[in-house]
Order: structure tokens, then sequence, then C-alpha cells
């Protein structure tokens, strides 16, 4: 049981750092886009 919950919190930031990296990307090219 504690097991499984850690798997899922490893998967959610795991998920979540990809998320902001897209995140990043994108902002990115909406700023070199305003420039």
């Amino acid at each position: 049981m504690l097991r499984r919950m850690v798997k899922q919190k490893q998967i959610k930031s795991k998920q979540f750092s990809e998320y902001s990296g897209n995140f990043r990307f994108v902002a990115k090219k909406e700023a070199e886009k305003l420039l």
C-alpha cells in the first residue's frame, strides 16, 4: 500500500517536471514572438 503511494508520487513529480519544462519552452517561444 505505502509502496504504491510512493510510486504514484514519483510519477506525479515526473509529470510535473515535464509539464513545467513544456511551459518554460512555450513561454520562451512567446517571448521571442514579442521581441
